[in-house]
């Protein structure tokens, strides 16, 4: 008989080709059988699987794992489990975890629990007081909190308190009820305890920031382990990573800390626990969530607490995350000039250390002592702190008891100054303890020096303690710090602190050549402020580095690192120190290291957002497909101004000194922009917003003050935003200070101003380039005084000379001068003899001439001069020039002199210019010649004085800003140049109102006296008039004014007044006047019309308005007080009449006061001059002739006279009368007095002294002379320059940097909302607090915060209302505000609560960039040296961005952090530094990264349509020829080179890996391939093309067949990648499906087979393997494979075999089949279960038995059987099979042909027995195919059964065959 046999020998699957050529040693389809593979030695056997077995139970049912990863190296196994809820007794609990299992022990342990979030019903007989809540008990064990409520956790409710979140304080049992209660509070740190109200029934729900945050939709597919840690990232949120042992160290446990007794839990606070050992834990279960392991001395791992150590500390997102928080906030400095800050021990407070006004003699019987001699006995008269060992050091300052006894400044005495030092000796201390200091002695010392020409006797020293040399003296350090955690990671940078600096006071002499104020005078230097409170620190800090940074250097140091175990109050003691915040001493420049230089180039890490790839390759963490950047929902608007403060010197306080401070450098420009971050520090680029809000420029005049920058945002925060920076941009480059030593006219009427030669170098203009360089000298300080310049004086540098010009090399003397006088004129007024223009000679009385110049009458020579006329003028050195008054001609040298007629004619060297025109008015005639021409006489002599060696020269524009203030003359200069004048009157308001001048009575509105001018006005018409000023106007209209009926009664009186001052003011005109006069709206009784009519403030108390008077010394005074006061340094001018020369105004500019300018112009230089700092004037009255200087100038406009209103002066008048403006001068004369005798050693000359005057106007009695004022400066006669030692001080102009858009950070980082964590961060300990609403009046300082509370140093005197605005000032001048939520009750409270939100409010950034010296000299450089350190704008900088900033997913790009090194304890796996080339980005056309895979030293990228090689820590080298060379390179991510084939995923999860090997699906060309060391291989082309082509494919209509995941894992037992698809199997209707049911498909691909071995019937959530096992997980749980011998038994569902072969030889003919028979294990056996009596009619209705006669079917068996048996003709059965020879077989019986089933093609129809042949039509070709199944059922029930899928396990071989 023929015999068809069949093996599966290949072992695959085939379902792509035609069934009719499928080879023979393949098969159809399989489930859940192996053949290739054997759990014995029958491999090429088809085999049922056995099954699986769970591992653990640690998950509630339903959870699901995300994610998973093997631990080779210690064998263990790590998954991620998106934990499902569980419910216990009303409490129902929300957790995620991370678990671990150890292969080898066979111990499962928790890793992570993260519990975020209980549900509990509150218990209906619940009471519900004091603050807590019951809750259910969990499993009825009150030993220990298994409610997964934890201190910390926010509480919500459905009833009435769900919308005021409360905290969990305390959790404790309670006994009586078989509770827990959970206790509320306020605040997490520690508040009062919250009542609350709930009802029974209410869910109560605790809840807190989800850790994990897994999500069984989000599968992991990055996720990585690197020597005890494990990283991952879920596309969803921050890329995270723990430390496997720590966390497993912080889970489990009874209670939230080891050592807490059950007395704690069940009857006590947590607060009251003492027990505590901080022990750690084992994972032993999931009762809480993970507590914070770390370590605080570098080695012992402990459970982190409060400060107390009694409150677990719990792990937070923070604390798991790739990216580490950095510092917000600077290190603040204690910075002192004097070495050691002497305390006293009890009170805190600053001993002394220093002495004046002390007599003393070291002198022994009138022999000095000598060096080294001692000991001696000193007592001081007054208590200082000196010490065993200090140097004391003495000056000598005068004689014994001297009232008049200079003593200088502790800053100013230095031990260079000192007369003698001695040291203080411990063993001649008589006995005193050093506990008792400060005392004033008997002190012991001995003698260490002393200047042997001190002199014997005694003398007034002053003595202090020696100070050794500063701390950085010629350097501009910073400070900074960074966090190190426990793995190694170091955070980014703090903000870098203040410049560590104290500048010295003013001390810029050109002979000095330096600013030594400008050297570092910092002794003392503290850091502080770098442990900051932990919520904002974070726990598992193990370590602060301190860092230094020069101003001068990119290089950052380590000062020293501070750990835990460091002292107090290094590292601070919380728990004795709650307030400790670390303190450390600097005491030496000596530094610990460097840190690498790229760490300054890292302001925040560039860590993802969120990453869907991640690998780690050359040592480092990349990520692929991330997301970064945020989107900035509003612009920013940033409102910005200046605060000025004035020093004691700019206000003009007596004595006082240059003493600098930090300020923001004034002729600048600043912008400024804001920078927002998240939580974790990452940063925006710079965010400007509108720039005309955000740029402010600082005005020269606030060059004296110390500048500061402001700043406000108007618009709302990013809502994602944490904290905010401001920063600055400043674009100017370098600039220079050079203190002038002297000036020189130039021969063109410029000037020289000469400097040091070392300042040489600081002005850039050379020989060679004059011609284009544009440089520019600004003009900071007077010459010879300490004022400011306070406008814009700058020069163009016209030249320069690094020797004395030729010119000036002249030494000038006067020889004389002439002038002519009306009876006898010296120069001869005729047209040969008198000088005219375009002349060359003049001529001049020789008996004159020789009187005055010669003394001999015979020769032009003279013994009496320096050098003879005769010389002087054969050498040329002869000059003469011309005046007439004030005004001067230029010098012209004389050429020759000769005789003519008497007379003396001298020749001049060429011809005179036009500058002597005015000798004659212009007109070059006799006839014109002006009075008082005169002539003076110089010699100009060359000569290289000392003054000019070691300078160089400049030339500038000489103008009258110059001439004010650099141009001074010596003070034996006596000649003054009047340059303008004015005449003036005073009008004071008692004059005009007709009170009794100068009686200091206050004129009353109402009762006013009726005299004077007011009593000549009454009912009628007179036209007596009070004499008025010499251009009072009589005319009929002024008469007119006060004629009429007034009547009677107040109303009348009230319009007589106003009638009279307007009289007044209209028969005034116009001109100016000492101004003391009041303005109508200072009027009371006409007050409230006025304030109507103009709007302006209203005065009532004009008391104190006598004499014209007004206060010093406050430059920016109001108008309260006019005239002459303040000692006669304030003098108030005022001009009435604005708008032209009569009272009647025509202009029509009512609002138009701009006098000098748009009227009046002709008063433009008198304006000029009242106006310009530095101007110079005297009364030409004053018989001293004492000239003042104008200090400043403040205008009032907007002034008026009288009052207009209707009903009170007729209209016909214009307005012009009635507009004053007023200059409010502050001047002093050389000596520091005010004008009059005000001072003591003023003048005696007061111009408004009316004491002997008869009440009439004017200066004199009974006259009317006005006051002349002439504006002066010095004569210039070219010998009286000043050498100084204050000297005017000049500013090179620095050259912008066009288009550099460089911000520098300006602030810490700003909490946007207050709480708790931030508090310390917006406002520090210590710091000054200030009500700018109303003023506190004393000194409060932060001590506490609590939440939005803050605590104050003492009580506040004050009530604080709800609103005002609080400032805080930090130690480096940064002033943060905030506004107050609620009112206090009492002035006696310490606290005062905010409201949160801070946004919003004004910030004084601590930026500086110089210190201003209240002079005009802002120095921002080392003793202002040429190429000295000086201070840039930060060290933190960051720009705008060109395109739009938001949030961007860069799908084909990659990033990558630093290396990691175990060898060196190097982990840079959190740094990804920006400005480091650490991206990678691929073509984007090949779509996104979607795994990423470390290969070998090489980074695989597979794409969705494409996959890639990418060098690692190497690069391509690519020939002419196209061929390429590996070479070393720098690079993490090299040159990107691509596989053949695009293939590619977006499925990631797909991805599996065995060894070189690696696995996915690319669902989108319905592919499976391999990634080989051969390249990509579509391995679904091994007999499933096909199938895989129909079930990838996406459907685009509907949802039916679409996939859901393509799960791959690998099994190594098997050597088998198993793809598990899951796919919805039901079609969607409308825009939505119901109820998908899920078909789930996983089937496996063998390498040994090449091809595809079966289906299997169980799909797992994740799998993967590890020492040759598989395991996969399902509910969360981890199963074990191949371990059940329950065989397709899956995660415990009893699945069966089977497997579909292939029959088709000779596929052309037809073949009836017989029998069929099998080579193998038992088969499936039916229990015969009829009766012999049992029957059953046949076809032809005769009844026949059912039983047949067998007995091997007696009793059922599982095993092979065949299902279905089919041809292309017919089907048959098998009902089971019979051994027979060591084979199984039966016949194979056809089914019953029926009507339904006939087939016309058939010969004849094959009834029950041996089927016979079928005939073939020859055209079709016969296939005959049957399907093998094996039952593994343990319980078969044949009556049940008739489907033959069974259940059950049974081995099975089979080999088919059927004949």
């Amino acid at each position: 008989m023929a015999e068809i046999k069949r093996t599966f020998s290949a072992s695959k699957m085939n379902k792509d080709i035609d069934e009719r050529l499928v080879p023979p040693a393949e098969y159809r389809d399989a489930l859940n059988v192996q053949v290739n593979t054997s759990e014995g030695s029958n491999v090429g056997t088809v085999q049922p699987m056995l099954g699986n077995t769970v591992v653990t139970a640690k998950v509630p049912t339903g959870s699901f794992c995300v994610g998973s990863i093997p631990d080779t190296k210690n064998d263990k196994i790590y998954w991620l489990v998106a934990g499902a809820s569980s419910t216990a007794n009303n409490v129902t609990t929300y957790k995620d975890y991370i678990l671990e299992y150890d292969v080898q022990n066979n111990e499962t342990k928790y890793v992570f629990v993260d519990i975020y979030k209980v549900e509990a019903t509150v218990p209906a007989d619940s009471a519900i007081t004091n603050g807590w809540i019951h809750v259910p008990e969990v499993s009825n064990i009150e030993t220990y909190n298994n409610t997964g409520i934890r201190i910390g956790m926010k509480i919500q409710s459905t009833g009435s308190f769900q919308t005021n979140p409360l905290l969990v304080h305390d959790v404790r049992f309670d006994t009586g009820n078989n509770r827990w209660k959970i206790y509320t509070d306020t605040v997490l740190n520690g508040g009062t305890k919250a009542d609350i109200a709930t009802s029974s029934s209410d869910v109560i729900t605790f809840y807190s920031e989800r850790v994990l945050n897994f999500n069984s939709t989000r599968l992991i597919t990055g996720i990585n382990m690197l020597n005890g840690m494990l990283f991952w990232t879920d596309n969803f949120s921050e890329p995270k990573k723990i430390n496997i042992d720590r966390s497993i160290k912080g889970t489990g446990g009874d209670n939230y800390l080891n050592g807490v007794s059950a007395a704690a839990v069940t009857g006590g606070f947590a607060s009251a626990v003492t027990t505590n050992t901080n022990q750690t834990f084992d994972g032993d279960n999931d009762n809480w969530h993970t507590r914070l392991v770390s370590s605080n001395d570098g080695f012992t791992l402990e459970t982190m607490t409060d400060r107390l150590g009694k409150k677990a500390v719990w792990v937070e997102e923070e604390n798991i995350t790739t990216i580490r928080k950095g510092p917000h906030t600077p290190p603040y400095l204690e910075m002192s000039s004097t070495e050691i800050q002497r305390t006293d021990l009890v009170t805190g407070a600053i001993n002394a250390t220093s002495v004046t006004a002390m007599d003393f003699s070291f002198s022994d019987n009138g022999v000095l002592l000598a060096t080294g001699d001692g000991p001696f006995s000193i007592t001081f008269p007054s208590p200082v702190d000196f010490r065993v060992g200090d140097v004391v050091i003495l000056r000598v300052a005068g004689a014994p008891n001297d009232p008049s006894v200079t003593f200088l400044s502790d800053s100013a005495f230095t031990s260079d100054l000192a007369d003698v030092r001695i040291i203080i000796d411990s063993k001649t201390l008589n006995g005193v303890p050093l506990g008792t200091l400060p005392f004033a002695g008997p002190y012991g010392y001995k003698l260490l020096s002393i200047k042997q020409d001190l002199g014997e006797g005694e003398f007034a020293f002053q003595a202090k303690l020696e100070q050794t040399k500063s701390l950085f003296e010629f350097k501009f350090p910073r400070f900074a710090y960074r966090y190190k955690y426990k793995d190694g990671e170091y955070s980014t940078f703090s903000p870098f602190s203040e410049i560590a600096f104290l500048p010295g006071d003013y001390d810029y002499a050109p002979k000095k050549g330096h600013n030594l104020g400008m050297v570092n005078q910092l002794r003392s230097l503290k850091i502080t402020d770098y442990v900051v409170e932990d919520a904002a620190k974070g726990h598992d800090v193990v370590e602060v580095d301190i860092l230094l940074k020069h101003e001068d250097s990119p290089n950052i140091y380590t000062v020293d690192t501070i750990k835990p175990t460091n002292i107090h109050p290094e590292w601070p003691d919380k728990e004795n120190y709650p307030s400790g915040r670390g303190e450390y001493k600097i005491e030496s420049e000596l530094i610990h290291a460097a840190v690498p230089s790229n760490q300054l180039l890292r302001p925040w890490d560039n860590v993802p957002l969120k990453a869907l790839a991640q690998d780690i390759t050359a040592n480092r963490l990349v990520y692929g497909n991330y997301v970064q950047n945020y989107n900035i929902e509003n612009v920013p608007i940033i409102d910005v101004s200046i605060d000025s403060t004035l020093g004691d010197l700019a206000n003009r306080v007596t004595n006082a000194v240059p003493t600098p401070s930090k300020s923001v450098k004034s002729l600048r420009t600043y912008q400024v922009g804001v920078v927002y971050r998240d939580r974790y520090g990452r940063e925006t680029p710079v965010l400007t917003g509108n720039a005309v809000d955000s740029v402010i420029d600082v005005e020269p005049n606030q060059a004296k003050a110390f500048n500061k920058i402001t700043a406000r945002l108007s618009s709302p925060p990013p809502s994602w935003a944490d904290s905010y920076k401001f920063f600055v941009k400043e674009t100017s480059n370098e600039y220079y200070s050079l203190a002038m030593d002297r000036w020189y006219n130039a021969e063109d009427g410029n000037v020289w101003i000469s400097f040091p030669s070392s300042e040489r170098n600081k002005i850039n203009i050379h020989k060679t380039d004059r011609e284009t360089d544009n440089t520019f000298l600004i003009l900071k300080k007077q010459h010879t005084t300490d004022l400011a310049i306070e406008s814009e004086m700058k020069y163009k540098v016209i030249d320069i000379e690094n020797e004395a010009p030729e010119y000036i090399k002249r030494n000038t003397k006067k020889l004389g001068s002439l002038t002519n006088s009306t009876a006898s004129p010296a120069i001869i007024q005729s047209a040969a003899g008198f000088p005219f223009e375009d002349g060359d000679s003049f001529q001049v009385d020789y008996t004159v001439f020789e009187e005055e110049f010669l003394k001999i009458s015979t020769s032009i020579t003279s013994d009496t001069q320096d050098v003879g006329i005769r010389e002087a003028m054969h050498d040329g050195f002869l000059f003469v020039k011309f005046f007439s008054g004030v005004v001067d001609s230029s010098y012209y040298k004389i050429a020759n002199m000769s005789t003519a007629t008497g007379n003396l004619k001298i020749n001049i060297d060429g011809k005179f210019g036009s500058d002597i025109a005015f000798l004659s008015g212009g007109t070059g005639t006799v006839g014109g010649i002006v009075s008082g021409v005169g002539m003076r006489l110089v010699t100009m002599i060359p000569e290289n004085k000392a003054e000019f060696d070691g300078k160089f020269f400049v030339k500038i524009l000489n103008d009258i800003n110059l001439q004010t203030n650099v141009l001074t003359y010596s003070s034996s200069s006596s000649d003054w140049s009047v340059i303008n004048a004015l005449s003036s009157y005073y009008v004071h308001y008692e004059e005009i109102l007709g009170a009794a001048p100068l009686s200091n009575q206050p004129f009353d509105p109402v009762q006013a006296p009726e005299t004077g001018l007011l009593s000549t006005i009454g009912s009628g018409t007179s036209s007596t008039y009070r004499q008025f000023p010499p251009n009072y106007d009589t005319n009929a209209k002024v008469q007119a004014l006060v004629s009429g009926a007034i009547g009677s009664g107040s109303n009348a009186d009230r319009r007589r007044k106003k009638r009279a001052v307007a009289a007044w003011w209209r028969g005034w005109g116009y001109g100016w006047f000492i101004d003391s006069a009041i303005t109508a709206n200072e009027d009371a009784s006409t007050a409230q019309e006025m304030t109507t009519l103009m709007n302006q403030p209203v005065y009532t108390d004009i008391a104190d308005r006598t004499h014209g008077v007004f206060e010093l010394p406050k430059p920016n005074f109001d108008d309260n007080n006019l005239g002459i006061t303040g000692k006669g340094k304030g003098f108030a001018l005022g001009f009435s009449g604005i708008g032209g020369e009569q009272y009647e105004y025509t202009h029509n500019k009512d609002n138009d006061f701009n006098v000098g300018g748009t009227v009046n112009i002709n008063q433009a230089a008198v304006v000029d001059l009242l106006e310009t700092a530095g101007t110079q004037f005297r009364f030409a009255d004053d018989p001293d002739q004492i000239v003042y200087t104008i200090l400043y100038t403040s205008i009032l406009e907007g002034r008026y006279n009288y009052d207009a209103s209707p009903g009170a002066i007729p209209l016909a008048f214009p307005d012009g009368p009635n507009k004053r403006k007023t200059w409010k001068l502050v001047v002093e004369d050389a000596d520091g007095n005010g004008i009059g005798d005000f001072q003591e050693n003023g003048s005696s000359y007061n111009p408004v002294d009316f004491s002997n005057d008869n009440g009439d106007w004017g200066t004199q009695p009974t006259s009317a002379i006005p006051i002349r004022i002439e504006f002066v400066q010095p004569f210039n006669d070219d010998d009286d320059t000043i050498a100084t030692n204050n000297p005017a001080v000049w500013e090179t102009e620095p050259k912008e940097d066009i288009g550099l858009d460089i911000y520098y950070e300006a602030t810490p980082a700003i909490p946007i909302d207050l709480n708790f964590k931030t508090n310390e961060q917006f406002a520090k300990y210590g710091s000054t607090v200030e009500n700018e609403t109303t003023n506190f009046g004393i000194a409060l300082t932060v001590t506490a915060w609590s939440d939005q509370t803050v605590t104050l140093s003492a009580q506040i005197p004050t009530i604080v209302t709800a609103g005002d605005i609080i400032a805080f000032t930090a130690p480096d001048g940064g002033v943060t505000r905030l506004e107050v939520k609620t009112t206090t009750t009492a002035a006696t409270t310490t606290q005062i609560t905010f409201v949160n939100e801070t946004h919003s409010k004004k910030v004084t950034l601590p930026y500086s960039n110089c210190y201003s010296f209240q002079n005009g000299v802002e120095s921002n450089r080392i003793r202002d040296d040429y190429n000295e350190v000086f201070i840039k704008n930060g060290v933190k900088a960051s720009t705008v961005l060109a395109k739009h900033y938001e949030e961007e997913r860069r799908g084909a790009g990659m990033i990558h952090s630093g290396i990691y090194n175990s060898t060196s304890g190097t982990n840079e796996l959190n740094q990804f530094r920006q400005a480091e080339p650490i991206t990678k980005d691929l073509n984007p056309r090949h779509g996104s990264i979607q795994k990423l895979l470390n290969r070998g030293t090489d980074l695989v990228a597979i794409t969705e349509d494409k996959c890639f090689k990418i060098m690692a820590d190497k690069d391509m080298l690519f020939n002419a020829d196209g061929s390429s060379q590996l070479i070393s390179s720098k690079k993490v991510l090299g040159q990107a080179s691509a596989f053949a084939g695009d293939f590619g995923t977006t499925n990631p999860e797909s991805f599996a890996q065995d060894n070189f090997r690696a696995y996915f699906v690319d669902r989108t060309r319905g592919k499976v391939c391999r990634l080989s060391m051969d390249g990509i291989t579509p391995i679904s082309s091994a007999g499933m093309h096909d199938w895989f082509a129909d079930n990838l494919k996406v459907s685009t209509s509907t949802l039916k067949n679409s996939i859901e995941t393509v799960f791959g894992s690998f099994d190594s037992k098997k050597g088998l990648y198993n793809v598990s698809i899951k796919k919805l199997g039901e079609s969607i209707t409308g825009s939505a499906y119901e109820s998908p049911a899920y078909v789930n498909y996983t089937l496996s691909y063998s390498e040994m087979a090449k091809g595809w071995v079966s289906f299997k019937s169980f799909y797992p959530e994740t799998g993967l393997s590890i020492n040759n096992d598989y395991y996969t997980f399902n509910d969360g749980e981890l199963w074990k494979h191949h371990s059940n011998e329950t065989r397709n038994n899956f995660y415990g569902v009893q699945y069966y075999s089977e497997i579909t072969t292939i029959l088709n030889d000779q596929p052309g003919s037809i073949k009836s089949f017989n029998t069929i028979n099998y080579e193998g294990s038992q088969a499936k056996i039916t229990q015969q279960k009829f009766e012999a009596t049992d029957t059953i009619a046949d076809a032809a209705g005769n009844n026949v038995s059912k039983f047949d006669s067998k007995y091997y079917n007696l009793n059922a068996k599982t095993g092979w059987y065949v299902d279905t048996f089919e041809t292309n003709e017919q089907s048959a059965t098998v009902h089971e099979f019979v051994e027979k020879e060591g084979k199984w077989f039966n016949t194979i019986r056809g089914a019953a042909t029926t009507l339904d089933n006939l087939d016309q093609q058939e010969f004849s129809v094959q009834g029950i027995g041996v089927p016979s042949a079928v005939s073939s039509d020859g055209i079709t070709n016969d296939v005959y195919k049957f399907k093998v199944t094996n039952n593994v059922s343990t319980s078969y029930n044949p009556d049940t059964e008739t489907d033959g899928n069974t259940d059950g396990a049974a081995d099975g071989i089979w080999d088919g065959t059927a004949d």
